[in-house]
């Protein structure tokens, strides 16, 4: 994609990055090429999946070279944050779920032959049985509740009912995380639109046409309509689809000279809660774990050091 952003036309960059891997798809783009076939109109077919789909939405308002340039970059950003994203909440669950299944384990196995051992001293057991029943409860409603938490997300974020889910949170909760994370994806799109000289216009126009990102698309819609209709921008913005904050962002950014730097200063100000709020998340999950591994092992000490005081008071 540099080369043609240096002045390289297509034919000139498939020479150079020609490979035994993407020969046989540059003879097929050339072929093409040869009967006279518009390149718009064919190359989505020769991009991997997620290429493609942006792709053909952005090739309809945008000359070639800017809308594979902008596919691109969206894409890597894309896989940037996301990276980001599954290192900060992976981690805690997943110490959380290990610590559950571990304290589990040992309640199954290792606890009862520890109260069997008590009893063969005639040592009072029942606060420790009572101990065992709640962490067997404990653990059983942790791992309940997160594999409840991901099938319940994973079905209502699915494609086909993420706007019906959206559409209820942001009537209900307007400032909520994916509130949150719909502007921010939405100004990445459109911020990068604007960056190319895209009009307002044909920018929504792409951004309605992408269906890997649903709520961008309906974001856009909800804009596009509201200028169809008359309204200002300003106007425009203000609605249940976008968070508080990108309203006003919005509004400055309108009577700014620079819009895409005031722009790119939401998107900074979304990256600092972001992390803010993965590293609140990852600490609240890491103490909890960290403090029930902790009463744990003091529960162990003491069953273990009984037998040794009563030896020592015989």
């Amino acid at each position: 994609m540099s080369l043609m952003e240096n002045g390289f036309s297509l034919q000139d960059a498939m020479e150079v990055l020609q490979d035994q891997n993407s020969k046989d798809v540059f003879l097929k783009i050339r072929e093409h090429l040869q009967k006279g076939e518009n390149v718009n109109d064919f190359f989505a077919l020769y991009l991997p999946g997620q290429y493609a789909g942006y792709f053909s939405g952005f090739i309809k308002f945008m000359p070639f070279t800017e809308s594979l340039s902008l596919t691109m970059h969206i894409l890597e950003k894309e896989k940037k944050n996301r990276e980001k994203l599954i290192r900060g909440i992976l981690y805690p669950l997943l110490l959380m779920l290990g610590m559950s299944a571990g304290i589990f384990v040992f309640n199954l196995i290792v606890l009862p032959k520890m109260l069997s051992l008590m009893e063969g001293f005639h040592m009072e057991t029942t606060g420790y049985a009572r101990v065992q029943s709640l962490l067997q409860i404990m653990t059983t409603v942790i791992c309940l509740l997160v594999f409840s938490c991901m099938i319940v997300a994973a079905y209502c974020l699915q494609k086909s009912r993420i706007k019906g889910t959206y559409r209820l949170i942001a009537g209900k909760m307007p400032n909520s995380l994916l509130v949150q994370i719909a502007s921010r994806d939405f100004v990445r799109f459109f911020l990068e639109c604007i960056e190319r000289e895209s009009s307002t216009y044909n920018a929504l126009q792409a951004l309605k046409t992408i269906e890997q990102k649903p709520l961008v698309g309906m974001i856009a819609a909800e804009l596009d309509q509201a200028l169809m209709a008359g309204k200002s921008f300003a106007e425009a913005v203000h609605c249940q689809y976008v968070e508080e904050k990108l309203e006003k962002f919005f509004r400055i950014a309108i009577l700014s000279e620079d819009c895409a730097k005031m722009l790119q200063g939401y998107l900074d100000m979304c990256d600092t809660r972001l992390n803010q709020q993965i590293k609140r998340f990852s600490t609240i999950v890491q103490l909890c774990s960290y403090l029930i591994i902790g009463f744990v092992l003091i529960m162990v000490y003491r069953i273990l050091m009984m037998p040794m005081s009563m030896l020592q008071q015989m």
